[in-house]
């Protein structure tokens, strides 16, 4: 599919690709803080959709990127990007790029070691408020990585409790979204997998967390 047919989700600012997407990408990338060096990592993108972040690793070093994603692959009015191209995004950078980032088109839920073996560096980004069982979601990749970063939603920040906001209705016209974990429970459920809290970052309603498992875990 030519360059210009292609509804982008992320914007590209390589100096071999350049797309105006509804997601400021390099801007959240500066919030993200994925390290500078991957040299040598394997890497887990979950959620990858144009894969703007899988080739961000793979240009910082990575040895092995695996970009996974289901519906924004397969579902072209997904979330608030409606009448989208689902995988041509994807399929046209990493043809343009000449990359090596590998697909997998698997169901979030079925991520596992077991399936995908164990990875240096897990990002979740703009994914745990779309889950049912958040919480089963980080067991399961704390399990796979040593370190992760997870980008998302949060809500209910003003309680000095871990607690989640349920939305039985969707949040914000979105009917996929329905979890609002405070930074607390995030913090607490990674803690509570034996990973200890290394940044966080916040603005609004959205957080990132970066935690590492930590070395006296057996």
């Amino acid at each position: 599919m030519e360059k210009d047919k292609i509804k982008f989700w992320h914007t590209f600012d390589f100096p071999e690709l350049q797309t105006k997407g509804e997601d400021n990408s390099p801007v959240k990338l500066l919030g993200l803080g994925i390290p500078e060096d991957l040299t040598g990592q394997r890497v887990l993108d979950i959620g990858a959709w144009d894969g703007y972040f899988s080739f961000v690793c793979e240009k910082r070093g990575a040895k092995e990127v695996i970009a996974i994603d289901t519906i924004a692959w397969q579902q072209s009015d997904f979330g608030s990007w409606k009448n989208g191209t689902k995988k041509e995004g994807f399929n046209y950078a990493r043809e343009l790029l000449k990359s090596k980032v590998l697909d997998r088109e698997i169901e979030i839920e079925d991520v596992s070691s077991e399936s995908m073996g164990e990875f240096d560096l897990i990002l979740c980004l703009g994914i745990l408020y779309h889950m049912k069982d958040p919480w089963k979601i980080i067991r399961n990749l704390c399990k796979m990585t040593k370190k992760i970063i997870i980008e998302t939603h949060t809500d209910g920040n003003y309680l000095s409790v871990p607690a989640m906001m349920f939305y039985p209705e969707g949040y914000r016209g979105d009917k996929s979204n329905h979890w609002g974990p405070n930074m607390f429970c995030l913090q607490c459920m990674l803690e509570l997998e034996g990973f200890k809290i290394t940044k966080i970052g916040y603005g609004n309603s959205r957080c990132v967390i970066h935690a590492e498992k930590n070395v006296e875990t057996k």
